[in-house]
């Protein structure tokens, strides 16, 4: 079960990174919850949805990982 989980996340990271680096989608340089702009990090919340990211500054990134560790659509 973890080592999907697992595959899931590394699936949907790398997916993520190549939309990134051939420029099909963008990354934010603010924080959707607060505006604070900075150091951003995309936030997966289902990981089955690799280019639907949030981005986040690294205290909400944080505290959404700190509030539900395992927020993904993995329950099959």
């Amino acid at each position: 079960m973890a080592s999907h989980f697992i595959s899931k996340l590394i699936k949907a990271n790398l997916e993520y990174r190549y939309a990134l680096n051939h420029g099909k989608i963008s990354k934010s340089s603010f924080c959707s919850k607060c505006g604070r702009q900075g150091k951003i990090d995309g936030h997966h919340d289902d990981y089955s949805k690799p280019l639907e990211v949030r981005f986040l500054c690294k205290r909400h990134h944080a505290e959404i990982h700190r509030v539900s560790p395992t927020i993904t659509s993995d329950n099959n």
